[in-house]
């Protein structure tokens, strides 16, 4: 590990044939025609292939196993190699170490260039090995160094302060090192990454990073790495409590032309601009959340967006709002949270188990089937209708299990009154709603204090949507929580809120794999101060054969989330389109399973 000491003369300027930054070497006219993501991919690949020069120059060592003695590929000379070729660099996936890869930070390869004309050292990770949780190594941006100018890094090393000085002068934002707790025998260094930097990932370089890791976790079928990741490993779970607040005093920024959001019963116009989605996404919806003087408004982008379709466990968000919201109508001042069902429990746990599904699926969908109990299949297909717009919809199914309780009832505790009673009906019938309908009851949920009483969930109190946002903030599948971690944003966003339902499921009439997703996100950039305000709904699948066809589903699924955040984040959702689909559409029905 040691190196020959060599006293060096910091240079004056770049020497010839290095380009720092890449596009210092182009002509001006030639940067207007490549697009920026191109710049910052090639100047990252040209970064690396210099600090491999200077590996063979002898002036930086890079060690080809972990300090523990891991040999994993995620070194610092494999991570060098990797992002020389083009490739993002591998993470470790032992102790803390999250798995998958992750681009190196472009700003960090400059500052370890520049610090290789001045010392000679030696790194001993990069984004590979186990730190501590949520380290910057983990996002590509860290390295740490033993050695400096052939002498091993202590706190009588002569020039290690000059070092960390240089670096913190180089753009460095974390500089540790002897004297700092846990960092006696070396120093650490991490830059940051800029937003174009941060997001630069096309929709197949996403699905690969998920899917490396989720093969690297060991998911399958009977356990998916996203799908089924759980609301108690999520960073958001502390923070459910504060969703209402949130909603409730956040607006979204305005993003340019769009249309006041639609009264209860009225369909949008729903454009098209979801090219860039995976084929294997058949149906999807996006709203876009913006004002315009003190008004809501809203975009609507879509794939197949009316097209009614199996959205398996998905539409279990239904029969929770409209048994709160039968119960408000009654009883507008109860506390939802003194609710209960005999047999079941209290309402709040009966929409956690439902949602999480930390009770099992069984128990999610006899629970779901419970709720569907306090109406007719017709009254709440027609209460559906009545909310989103969509007549082509059919919702008169159960979940493929019998109720927990058959004929139940809904008692407030507080002072023993029944607010519901079964309606005696069987839900035998088909589920078949639109990514559409998905999305339309989350933004009337999300945006109820938004809302003027003509757009709002009629019957809908306040308490009652707070009951619910709480609830859809328990999903089992955290694909927007990966979907940050992977886009390095989850620390540059705050007031962050995720609502969100699943559903997933084997087809055997279609033969393939079946993924839901429907959420609403609502989150601030704290750089910027801009709101962002969306709700999505994808309907993805993937044919049977093959050794893993849940597991890619999954990581599909979990890319084709980030590539959305990603575009909105950036901006890079089309400000119009021509194409729309108007309130008249007529659209087909072709499928007949049940929900």
């Amino acid at each position: 590990m040691e190196i020959t000491s060599v006293t060096l003369t910091p240079p004056k300027r770049t020497p010839p044939g290095f380009c720092t930054p890449l596009s210092s070497c182009l002509p001006v006219d030639s940067l207007e025609s490549i697009p920026e993501d191109a710049i910052a991919s090639a100047e990252r690949i040209s970064l690396a292939k210099q600090l491999l020069e200077r590996e063979k120059s002898g002036r930086l060592e890079l060690l080809t196993q972990h300090p523990s003695g891991v040999k994993d590929g995620a070194d610092p000379r494999s991570n060098v190699v990797d992002t020389a070729a083009g490739r993002p660099a591998r993470r470790s996936s032992y102790g803390n170490a999250p798995g998958g890869s992750v681009n190196l930070s472009i700003d960090m390869l400059r500052g370890v260039n520049s610090l290789t004309r001045e010392f000679s050292f030696a790194i001993t990770s990069l984004a590979g090995a186990s730190h501590s949780p949520n380290s910057n190594h983990y996002r590509g941006t860290a390295l740490d160094v033993d050695t400096i100018n052939g002498q091993r890094v202590s706190i009588n090393h002569p020039q290690f302060r000059y070092f960390m000085k240089r670096a913190q002068e180089l753009g460095a934002v974390e500089v540790y090192g002897p004297g700092d707790s846990g960092h006696n025998s070396h120093v650490h260094l991490s830059w940051s990454r800029s937003k174009s930097e941060l997001l630069d990932f096309d929709g197949e370089e996403l699905y690969q990073r998920f899917l490396d890791r989720s093969i690297e976790e060991g998911s399958n079928a009977d356990h998916l790495a996203y799908l089924d990741r759980g609301i108690d490993s999520s960073f958001l779970k502390s923070q459910i409590g504060s969703y209402p607040s949130r909603l409730s005093t956040t607006r979204p920024t305005p993003l340019g032309p769009a249309l006041a959001y639609p009264d209860s019963g009225s369909l949008p116009s729903i454009e098209g601009g979801l090219e860039f989605l995976h084929p294997e996404i058949a149906e999807a919806c996006l709203c876009l959340g913006s004002s315009h003087e003190g008004q809501l408004q809203a975009r609507w982008l879509g794939r197949n967006a009316l097209t009614p379709a199996q959205m398996w466990s998905a539409t279990k968000t239904f029969p929770m709002m409209r048994a709160v919201i039968k119960a408000q109508q009654k009883s507008p001042r109860s506390n939802p949270e003194h609710w209960s069902i005999p047999g079941a429990g209290k309402l709040t746990e009966v929409f956690d188990a439902i949602v999480s599904y930390r009770q099992g699926g069984s128990r999610s969908n006899r629970l779901a089937r419970t709720l569907k109990q306090f109406d007719s299949p017709v009254g709440q297909e027609n209460w559906l209708k009545g909310l989103t717009g969509n007549q082509k919809l059919q919702f008169r199914g159960g979940y493929g299990e019998s109720p927990s309780v058959a004929r139940p009832s809904l008692v407030d505790q507080s002072n023993g009154s029944t607010l519901l009673k079964a309606s005696g009906s069987d839900h035998t019938g088909s589920n078949l709603v639109s990514a559409y309908d998905l999305c339309r009851t989350l933004t009337n949920l999300a945006w109820h204090p938004l809302m003027n009483p003509q757009q709002r969930l009629p019957g809908l109190q306040q308490a009652g949507a707070d009951t619910l946002v709480r609830a859809l903030g328990t999903d089992s599948a955290r694909f927007v929580d990966v979907a940050l971690e992977e886009l390095d944003l989850k620390d540059r966003l705050d007031h962050l809120v995720v609502l969100s339902k699943l559903g997933f499921g084997l087809s055997e009439e279609r033969k393939r794999w079946e993924s839901v997703y429907s959420a609403f996100v609502s989150f601030r950039e704290r750089q910027t101060g801009r709101s962002h305000q969306l709700a999505l709904a994808l309907r993805g699948h993937h044919a049977t054969e093959g050794t893993r066809p849940a597991v890619e589903l999954d990581s599909r699924m979990a890319s084709q989330v980030a590539l959305i955040l990603q575009k909105v984040v950036k901006g890079e959702l089309p400000v119009s389109t021509s194409a729309t689909i108007p309130a008249s559409h007529e659209q087909s029905v072709n499928q007949s399973e049940l929900s």
